[in-house]
């Protein structure tokens, strides 16, 4: 009989991805009779962790979030090493997250690694030589084939039907953003009936009114929404175009079959670089987005209009579930952290 004071499974995790993956966790988990304590933050701050929590642990599953906000699920790493708790990490949330250097202290003592998908496998294994390498992808991926209400998104949004909405999707960095925001206002002024809306990212800490400052002069007009206001999800249902550098966000729109441009100068590559060890975006690789590199480039891409092979190549990498709503990823996660509880 297990001990009543001992936790099966302690999942750790702050940005709003690794969160939201976690928490669907949670039921499939507990469905196999597992005992679970749920330690997110969802992009928000959070208690620290006490040691204690981690002891009482059989398996510690943490998330690999932005280097901002990964202070938590280093701690929790930490403690589990120290204490001789096994555990592991949630790599997804998409491409390239076993490569993020801020977690290389446990590249070799971690268990247990999800990957985005089985092509990364061989490399992630040599990155975490010592730990069991398992394609899960990210759960929270099948609701990226539903979608809101255009109407609703129109009325919240002030749109109509005949509005050409440009969405731009933030990331973490203001001069990125600032960067993102000035080319797309170029790149679009002669679009009849264009509509720009910005969505801040959820872990960006730059608050709304600086972007209201910085575009108010703007010869197009630019739409600010937040999470709280109308998530990027609900504008996806609506866009007819994404531009952003490199997020999660442009899964999610090949996912929705938005045309997707990620806009990546040399600042954006920098950036991309530091956080995946590479400079290019594999959906850009695998062709259901399109680089751009420059803000006159990006003009000529837009007045082109020409989506169809990308659109083509976004059902080929992303095909739809063939259970809407339901991912497969949470019984392969669950199997997995499952045969290290019941050792």
């Amino acid at each position: 009989m297990k001990d009543s004071k001992t936790i099966d499974v302690c999942l750790v995790g702050h940005d709003v991805q690794p969160s939201m993956a976690f928490t669907a966790l949670v039921s499939e988990l507990s469905s196999r009779g597992l005992r679970v304590l749920l330690a997110v933050m969802n992009g928000k701050e959070y208690p620290t962790l006490q040691s204690e929590v981690i002891s009482l642990s059989r398996f510690v599953l943490i998330g690999m979030s932005s280097l901002d906000n990964a202070v938590s699920e280093i701690e929790a790493a930490t403690m589990a090493n120290k204490l001789g708790v096994p555990f592991g990490f949630y790599a997804g949330e998409t491409f390239l997250c076993y490569r993020r250097s801020w977690f290389s202290s446990f590249w070799e003592t971690a268990s247990l690694v999800f990957a985005f998908n089985q092509s990364e496998v061989n490399e992630a294994q040599r990155y975490f030589p010592n730990a069991k390498i398992v394609p899960t992808g990210n759960p929270t991926h099948a609701s990226y084939f539903t979608f809101d209400s255009k109407i609703d998104v129109e009325r919240k949004l002030g749109l109509s039907p005949k509005h050409f909405v440009v969405f731009v999707g933030g990331g973490g960095s203001l001069q990125i953003n600032q960067e993102l925001l000035a080319a797309t206002v170029y790149a679009c002024g002669d679009i009849p009936e264009v509509r720009i809306i910005f969505g801040l990212h959820p872990g960006d800490k730059n608050p709304v009114e600086k972007y209201r400052e910085y575009t108010k002069d703007f010869a197009v007009p630019v739409t600010m929404t937040t999470r709280s206001i109308v998530s990027g999800s609900s504008v996806l249902s609506r866009a007819n175009l994404l531009i952003t550098s490199a997020t999660s966000l442009g899964i999610e729109a090949a996912c929705k079959r938005v045309p997707v441009i990620n806009f990546l100068t040399t600042l954006g590559c920098d950036s991309l670089e530091q956080v995946t060890g590479g400079r290019v975006w594999p959906p850009c690789k695998h062709g259901v987005s399109m680089k751009v590199e420059d803000p006159i480039s990006l003009r000529k891409v837009i007045q082109e209009k020409s989506y169809e092979k990308l659109r083509q190549r976004q059902e080929e990498v992303y095909p739809a579930p063939t259970e809407p709503g339901k991912s497969a990823s949470l019984s392969l996660m669950a199997d997995a952290v499952c045969s290290f509880v019941n050792k």
